[in-house]
């Protein structure tokens, strides 16, 4: 099908989806108003071949995108995802959507729902609704492309596609209509290097933006953009507090690298820096479970993200024994034991969950209160995308306040990105050493949110 007649049916199919109610689920005003613009950018005839969304975590990027494939009936959709864990979660928020077999291309074993039904396997040969992982579509998009042939591409997480081999496969469908989502459209940093572009934030502070790694460079129009601050504004996600702890470490040596997140501390150097003073980091942690105030940590469920391995692995023991139910995931937890932890975390019988990047995103984890940022990082990418899991509304807990934890370094010049670095008015950053021993509410709504009223 040319690339015209892709638009011009799934616009048409769009726009009678928001018309006639077409959802088992109710949209929220503001999702309802993203898929407008979709319709609109679909009609253009000038309309560019890819689109972004730029919705904060929490505000249902998944569901925004799974209304998409089920208004392209009678077309072919492959939704690319990081990784196996979103896999499985794009599934199942598809399924009641769509209806029908689902097909994935990835190492997940069949896909079950909650009565123990097949709602997804691997093999796309009878179906029209295909999820991958972006490794798998880098890996075979010719095959992809030659034996089911999508119109319709979704990337979620989209900010994962700016380097030269997803790029590569990306630009070998031409015909196809491409929407990515995302969080985080660009790629910042606190520090700056040559060629980037300073850029100020809504709160006054200066961040550096590399051009190359930008949503517009890749995805060239930008159909709707809810950021963080706009969603605790508008009661969609929690109220966000802050506290800090003090470490003993200065950061001011360790080497800045261009990693998959933008500029940031040389990972290497970074863990030996911090092995070293991680004693002290899970002695903080340790304290602070023994507070006792208005935003004390205990018996509530809490992530970190941890340097290393060995690091996450230490932190988990010895809040065990400690007496809090912890575990740690990585890359060398299988899926049957990581399913297992997420759930126990999900129904309460773990507390507290360690990682490096396995929880960074794509984590379902509405009842999480607190997350704890003990990796120290300059990119904006990599923070923001950490602290958003704790930001969902939950809903058995209606007066949620999320909390994040940022490490405080004494000693070091330019600290690493923290809650009010990104979100409070100049100075950016607290003074060296100035931890704070309670939490102050750095975000908290403005406005009611809007009635979910489909009309």
């Amino acid at each position: 099908m040319r690339h015209q007649d892709i638009r011009k049916q799934l616009g048409a199919s769009v726009d009678h989806l928001l018309q006639e109610d077409g959802l088992p689920v109710a949209l929220r005003p503001y999702q309802r108003e993203t898929l407008a613009s979709v319709v609109r950018w679909l009609n253009d005839p000038a309309g560019t071949q890819r689109g972004y969304i730029a919705h904060a975590t929490g505000l249902g990027k998944t569901l925004l995108f799974s209304s998409l494939v089920r208004a392209a009936v009678g077309l072919r959709s492959l939704i690319v995802v990081p990784t196996r864990v979103l896999v499985e979660q794009t599934v199942q928020m598809l399924h009641p959507l769509t209806g029908g077999m689902i097909a994935h291309w990835s190492s997940v074993p069949n896909i079950e729902n909650g009565r123990g039904e097949t709602i997804a396997s691997i093999g796309h040969q009878y179906a029209d609704i295909l999820v991958t992982t972006d490794e798998s579509f880098i890996r075979y998009w010719g095959q992809m492309r030659k034996e089911f042939d999508p119109d319709l591409i979704i990337w979620d997480e989209c900010h994962t596609a700016y380097a030269g081999k997803p790029q590569r496969a990306l630009a070998a469908f031409e015909h196809p209509v491409v929407i990515g989502c995302t969080a985080t459209p660009d790629y910042l940093s606190a520090v700056g290097k040559k060629g980037c572009i300073s850029v100020k934030r809504a709160n006054g502070a200066a961040l550096f933006q590399e051009p190359e790694l930008t949503a517009a460079q890749h995805f060239q129009h930008q159909i709707d953009e809810r950021d963080l601050a706009w969603g605790i504004g508008n009661a969609w996600l929690s109220p966000l507090a802050w506290r800090s702890i003090d470490i003993a470490a200065e950061l001011d040596h360790v080497p800045l690298t261009k990693t998959d997140a933008g500029w940031d501390f040389n990972q290497m150097a970074l863990q030996k820096v911090m092995s070293r003073h991680w004693p002290s980091v899970i002695q903080a942690v340790l304290a602070a479970y023994r507070d006792n105030n208005p935003y004390a940590v205990a018996g509530k469920r809490a992530y970190a993200l941890c340097p290393g391995v060995e690091n996450a692995l230490q932190l988990a023991r010895d809040l065990n024994q400690a007496g809090v139910p912890s575990e740690c995931l990585s890359g060398d937890t299988d899926h049957k034991r990581r399913r297992l932890y997420l759930r126990q975390f999900n129904e309460g019988e773990i507390k507290f969950l360690s990682s490096v990047m396995v929880l960074r995103e794509g984590w379902d984890a509405p009842d999480a209160e607190v997350c704890w940022m003990l990796r120290p990082t300059y990119s904006y990418v990599l923070y923001v995308q950490g602290i958003g899991r704790v930001l969902r509304k939950s809903p058995t807990n209606p007066h949620k306040v999320a909390m994040v934890i940022d490490p405080s370094f004494r000693g070091t010049t330019l600290s690493p990105l923290n809650v009010p670095a990104l979100f409070l008015p100049p100075p950016h950053f607290p003074p060296v050493g100035g931890s704070a021993n309670g939490a102050q509410v750095i975000l908290r709504p403005s406005a009611q949110p809007q009635a979910s009223s489909s009309r």
